[in-house]
């Protein structure tokens, strides 16, 4: 089941997603205002200075209330931290209280909220921020904000009086809160109703904060009174894809999996996990979900009719947050990651409490609400994007139209279409100019051919383990499924295997599904059984396999056969395409023979009882032999060690007497060798 993915990273002005990096969590401005996080009480993380390590805030609500929903934001260009709020109180980046940054209202009055803080920068107006603080569970009204200027307090911050507590939405909400870049320098906010599937989206342009929200339905397979009275919301690195948890007090909870679009802030359809997630987290590639649990949602045919029931990843672990190409997460008064949140769990290598809370801090129901910036950047610049044509024949369409905004577009060619198709390697560059700004992207079309790894067709292996998987062709890198690299994979185990190729931008992978079957029975080692005792063995061919048939030699059909004599058996399992045999040999043997002492003989020459010794069956094997007899006087009239030989009856060359005589007989008779005694007393007569 080959499958070939063309990177045709399709750089389009006009949704100003094309950048050096493909997501808005992947640029340099988002990695560096995101560099401390702070939540709950005193807990904090710092990724500054290349090290990850967690410190101690001076975040906490008031009466015990903000418990979580923390926000911080660092300087965009340096990385240094700027300010931290838990919507309640607004702190320096000396951790001290800001001369106007007490008594916010929303988040922290009632309660706490776990996305209660959002912190969003003014569009095209360095320094300055909009500090959202959504209230408690419905309580209303529902959403404030205040206005930061980093220019007051000598340089360290502070809200600007005449803007703060500021009411924007008197409706009841959920608890879910966060802002996303739009595509035309541009910023939503967005927000979800207590009870109904609703979603508002607050738009932030150059303009300002506009007060009138874009409104939009949809998930309506959860909804009711109190339906989002907990719940928690993110969005896929791409911007496409928008997941909403839902844990109240509906019967129906879960979380919703539903489109986002970023030019006009429309959320539409929705599909329905079983898990209420609370905290979730995308993965890199937007092909995973991770919610509390900690499980794993494969959500790669998101658009497809049906999602895979999660996998488990880590017991324990919540409040899942992306970033850097990292998913971290709270567990055991500490900070976990999943080092390769890309892959499929249990590939994923989640690394338990790699760092520990500093004394005194506490973190739950959520690792702090990240902090965006508008794409694209607002500075006329030359983008280079490497994409690729990794097929014969193949080509794509670079669109630039269809989003507002945009208007005139030139072509390194002169074409001043919003269209191209692209069948040719190259270098491609266009001109456009939007409502923030003029800017020039440059597409560097590279690609190869004939990298092709072929794993075969989907097949059955038959009782032999390990089976080599082998791509047979050159490559620039190769990852398999387990997250191993190299030319061959050894597998051991029934299952899906995946291998992906990477070479000069393009990607190709080939996926085979083995199943191991071994019909291969195990009737035991060849036996023997005491020929003067009873004798009776099962013999069992089962294999656990439930649609194995059986044939044995006897002409028996079932999974065991009664055997009571000895001889050769084999048995034949099939469950096709697979067959296997296994034979065993039972034989008989005298372990301690039974003799029989005559009590009278008549050595009278006629051939029938003429000689006395013992009666013993001729296949037992005899050792140690000893055999005499005494007349009544004690004196000895025979004796022999010759295994067989008897007394005729006779006392040298005459015939003894009539009468009665004693014999002791001693051996060791029977495989056993076990030494047997006899005596007893016997008639001469003729």
């Amino acid at each position: 089941m080959r499958k070939y993915l063309f990177l045709l990273l399709v750089c389009t002005v006009a949704t100003g997603i094309c950048r050096s990096q493909r997501y808005y969590n992947q640029q340099a401005d988002f990695l560096n205002a995101n560099k401390f996080w702070a939540m709950s009480t005193n807990a904090g993380v710092d990724f500054s200075g290349g090290n990850t390590r967690t410190v101690k805030t001076a975040m906490a609500g008031a009466s015990g209330s903000a418990a979580e929903g923390g926000t911080a934001v660092a300087d965009p260009v340096t990385g240094q931290l700027l300010f931290y709020s838990n919507g309640w109180r607004c702190w320096d980046r000396n951790h001290q209280v800001m001369p106007n940054g007490d008594s916010l209202l929303g988040n922290g009055v009632v309660a706490s909220t776990c996305q209660g803080a959002c912190i969003v920068p003014f569009v095209g107006q360095p320094g300055s921020y909009y500090l959202f603080s959504l209230n408690y569970q419905g309580h209303q009204p529902s959403l404030y904000y205040s206005v930061i200027d980093m220019s007051l307090n000598g340089g360290m911050g502070d809200i600007v009086a005449n803007r703060k507590n500021i009411v924007l939405d008197t409706t009841a909400l959920s608890e879910s809160m966060i802002a996303v870049p739009g595509n035309n320098c541009d910023i939503w906010l967005l927000l979800h109703s207590l009870d109904n599937p609703v979603f508002k989206a607050y738009h932030i342009t150059r303009g300002g904060l506009e007060t009138r929200p874009v409104i939009s339905t949809a998930g309506t397979q959860i909804s009711g009174k109190g339906a989002y009275i907990q719940g928690f919301m993110t969005i896929s690195p791409n911007r496409e894809i928008l997941a909403v948890s839902s844990g109240g007090l509906n019967a129906t909870s879960g979380t919703l999996l539903c489109t986002f679009d970023p030019g006009n802030g429309i959320v539409s359809g929705g599909i329905l996990l079983s898990r209420a997630a609370m905290a979730c987290s995308f993965s890199p590639d937007n092909t995973r979900l991770y919610g509390n649990g900690l499980f794993q949602y494969d959500i790669s045919n998101y658009k497809g009719s049906t999602i895979p029931p999660p996998v488990f990843v880590a017991n324990g672990a919540g409040a899942p947050r992306l970033y850097n190409d990292t998913v971290y997460c709270w567990q055991n008064n500490g900070l976990g990651r999943i080092t390769r949140p890309n892959l499929i769990a249990p590939y994923c290598n989640y690394e338990a409490r790699f760092l520990s809370w500093q004394p005194g801090a506490v973190a739950r129901n959520g690792l702090g609400t990240e902090v965006v910036y508008p794409l694209p950047p607002d500075t006329i610049g030359e983008v280079m994007l490497d994409t690729a044509i990794c097929s014969y024949n193949a080509s794509f369409r670079l669109s630039l139209g269809g989003r507002p905004g945009y208007k005139g577009y030139l072509w390194q060619d002169g074409d001043t279409a919003a269209l191209r198709t692209i069948t040719q390697r190259g270098v491609y560059w266009v001109l456009s100019k939007d409502a923030c700004h003029s800017r020039s992207d440059t597409f560097i079309i590279t690609g190869t051919e004939g990298v092709d790894p072929d794993l075969g067709k989907d097949t059955i292996i038959c009782n032999n383990l390990p089976y080599r998987l082998d791509i047979k062709t050159p490559f620039a890198e190769a990852t398999w499924s387990d997250g191993s690299s190299g030319q061959t994979l050894m597998v051991w185990e029934s299952g899906a295997y995946y291998v992906t190729i990477r070479d000069k931008g393009c990607v190709f992978s080939d996926t085979i599904n083995i199943a191991f079957k071994d019909v291969t029975p195990d009737l035991g080692p060849d036996t023997s059984f005491c020929l003067e005792q009873p004798f009776s063995l099962t013999l069992n061919a089962q294999t656990g396999n439930s649609r194995a048939q059986y044939l044995w030699n006897t002409g028996s059909s079932g999974p065991e056969m009664l055997v009571q004599a000895a001889g050769q058996y084999w048995v034949t399992v099939t469950d096709p395409p697979c067959a296997g045999q296994d034979t065993i040999t039972v034989t008989g043997q005298y372990c301690q023979c039974v003799v029989h002492m005559p009590t009278a003989f008549s050595p009278n020459r006629d051939g029938l009882n003429d000689i006395f010794r013992p009666v013993i069956a001729p296949e037992c094997p005899v050792g140690y032999y000893s055999l005499q007899v005494f007349n009544r006087w004690g004196q000895r009239v025979f004796s022999s060690a010759a295994y067989g030989q008897g007394w005729d009856g006779t006392i040298g060359d005459a015939q003894a007497d009539l009468g009665t005589y004693t014999y002791y007989l001693s051996l060791e008779a029977g495989t056993q060798r076990k030494r047997s005694d006899f005596k007893g007393d016997l008639i001469l007569i003729r």
